[in-house]
């Protein structure tokens, strides 16, 4: 899931009871989206890469994006292609749709405590797609840009640690199928 956060939920660099555990953060970062509902730019926030998912937030506006491992299909470090320069950046690439987009245009923050982590990506349970059941939708693409360059390695390794801690179960349970005809199995040898 990936939602719109109004506040920074409570991080520490250690496992502890109702934090996300910290494992990286770097300030300031610029973070591009791009999804079918349109493209936004979120200026001068801060990058937070927790065990459990990777987050943006604003401080001065009260608003970011989280965004959990299961969610994210692809991450890559690379130039986001548009910006003069290139600018070297973290790409995610979710695997669900993220609606209500224009909310994190808005200047606006609602005050509601119900609003703090409304979700604003679902994956779409129609029927009409029946034959498709194997295709995974690109959901929404992600530009994280740090103003200093030099952090994206370090991001990167952040983010690729943590994203192994949350195994794709689905994947792994396809290549158990690697069997051939004649009986080899690669994960007999």
């Amino acid at each position: 899931m990936a939602r719109v956060l109004t506040a920074l939920p409570r991080l520490e660099p250690t496992s502890t009871e109702g934090a996300l555990t910290l494992r990286h953060k770097v300030s300031p970062v610029t973070c591009t989206v791009k999804s079918e509902g349109g493209d936004i730019g979120l200026d001068n926030g801060d990058l937070y890469v927790t065990e459990e998912e990777v987050i943006f937030f604003n401080p001065r506006r009260s608003l970011g994006v989280s965004l959990a491992y299961r969610n994210i299909i692809l991450h890559a470090a690379t130039e986001q292609a548009g910006s003069t320069p290139n600018q070297p950046c973290l790409y995610l690439q979710t695997d669900v749709p993220l609606l209500n987009i224009d909310r994190l245009a808005s200047p606006a923050v609602p005050s509601s405590a119900d609003a703090q982590n409304e979700p604003v990506v679902t994956k779409s349970d129609s029927s009409d797609d029946e034959e498709d059941d194997d295709f995974d939708p690109i959901g929404a693409e992600f530009y994280l840009t740090p103003q200093d360059p030099g952090q994206l390695h370090g991001i990167f390794e952040s983010v690729s640690t943590c994203a192994n801690l949350h195994p794709d179960y689905e994947a792994v349970s396809d290549s158990d199928g690697l069997v051939d005809e004649d009986g080899f199995d690669p994960n007999e040898v």
